[in-house]
């Protein structure tokens, strides 16, 4: 489990941008990167819950199926799994969010 200090809708929106339509998935495609705004509504709709999940399975028909939780020391990733993608592709994530984080300051 790794924590990284960033607003959670960064990491929705990274997420969402990394994927792609499969299957089914491609009768609800939405071409074109999440927007912020977006990603802030999706958040904002997980976390009215007091659980403090995020969960992503297919978002705009893009298979995301990505999970992490919001604490007041950031966002918690399990950086050993993520659901039908390949090990690279959570390392890219990882070192998007990291950046990201840097960044930030």
């Amino acid at each position: 489990m790794i924590t990284i200090k960033i607003e959670p809708w960064k990491v929705v929106k990274a997420v969402y941008d990394m994927c792609h339509p499969v299957g089914m998935g491609f009768l609800q495609y939405v071409p074109g990167e999440m927007t912020q705004q977006e990603a802030e509504g999706y958040v904002s709709h997980f976390l009215k819950s007091d659980l403090g999940y995020i969960s992503m399975d297919y978002v705009g028909g893009r298979q995301c199926k990505f999970h992490f939780k919001v604490t007041p020391e950031g966002c918690e990733i399990d950086n050993t799994h993520w659901y039908d993608h390949h090990p690279e592709e959570l390392a890219e994530l990882v070192a998007q969010l990291e950046s990201l984080q840097s960044a930030n300051g």
